[in-house]
């Protein structure tokens, strides 16, 4: 019965801790209508920078260039501080929450290209493409934690906000780990993958095939669930309400969203873009979420339901989001 008991307490409280970072900030800072958001926008296809904006009335509120194929930011929700991996100078940087300050600054990658925050111990995990490793390094980025080799690109990293566990996307291989480093399990054998989301619902993996199609794979990190041929993709994002999976396929400019299981289309969006590269986190309080589109060099703020409620323009590729206080 105690058994039982923990593994329900768990979950609910790292999905308690999900909810709270989207909303802390929120009553810290309720005269900032609309909170913020940050982009990381492509200027030339190589040449980054990291934008802040008012969501509300889009004004630009900070820039900060020079960075290079930098497709992935994480906030820290405890002081507003963003991660950035900058992959083509084989760098992580953190930056202050207005986005103006350096605070550290990582070498030793090679090839670094996603991040994860784990509140609960307060790590961050980055997949280290080129040296086949994963890297846990303390929140502030001043030490190193842990580094565990034996991997072949590993390209995609997420902690599960549902038991803290930290997946990886290794080529043809989706893995699952303690937050300490050991296997917890394994799916081999996949096609060549290109991009994963943790379902904060209910654990489970959404998994972007390179070509086309997306799997759904079990909680315990095992078995397919479901294999869908007919949604090809290149960004994901899973709603923690309900589970389902909103997909953008940039190719076609279409946004889906897929239902909890796998296979049911509840919506599709073919013309509110041009070519949807970005899906940031959803809202766990409205189920919204923001979209980047590269062909209109644009961000647009969703409704749960596929309306459009907000848009900045003036980017050129907007690669990753983060919506925060």
């Amino acid at each position: 019965m105690q058994t039982i008991k923990r593994r329900l307490i768990i979950p609910v409280a790292l999905t308690c801790l999900f909810i709270l970072a989207w909303t802390s900030g929120l009553f810290a800072q309720a005269g900032n209508k609309g909170g913020v958001v940050w982009v990381v926008d492509f200027k030339d296809g190589t040449n980054a920078e990291v934008i802040k904006f008012n969501a509300d009335s889009g004004i630009e509120l900070s820039r900060k260039g020079g960075f290079k194929q930098s497709k992935d930011l994480t906030r820290d929700p405890r002081d507003g501080s963003i991660w950035v991996i900058d992959t083509g100078n084989n760098q992580i940087v953190r930056l202050s929450s207005d986005g103006s300050t350096e605070l550290a600054r990582l070498s030793g990658f090679a090839y670094p290209h996603h991040g994860s925050l784990n509140i609960a111990d307060e790590s961050f995990w980055v997949a280290d493409e080129k040296h086949s490793e994963v890297v846990k390094l303390s929140a502030d980025g001043k030490s190193e934690l842990l580094r565990i080799s034996g991997f072949n690109l590993p390209h995609d990293i997420e902690v599960s906000s549902y038991d803290g566990s930290v997946w990886v996307l290794d080529l043809k291989s989706v893995i699952k780990l303690s937050p300490s480093g050991e296997i917890l399990g394994r799916l081999d054998g996949l096609e060549q993958l290109r991009h994963f989301a943790i379902s904060p619902f209910d654990g489970s993996c959404w998994v972007l095939k390179s070509s086309e199609g997306m799997v759904k794979i079990s909680p315990d990190g095992t078995k397919m669930l479901t294999d869908n041929p007919d949604i090809s993709g290149l960004e994901l994002s899973v709603n923690p309400i309900d589970g389902s999976c909103w997909v953008a396929d940039s190719k076609s400019g279409i946004l889906y969203n897929i239902a909890s299981d796998g296979k049911t289309r509840l919506l599709k969006l073919d013309s509110l873009f041009k070519a949807p590269i970005a899906i940031s986190a959803i809202n766990p309080l409205d189920g919204s979420f923001w979209v980047g589109d590269s062909g209109r060099g644009e961000i647009i703020k969703i409704s749960g339901t596929g309306k459009e409620l907000k848009k900045i323009t003036g980017l050129v590729t907007p690669d990753d989001i983060i919506e925060a206080d």
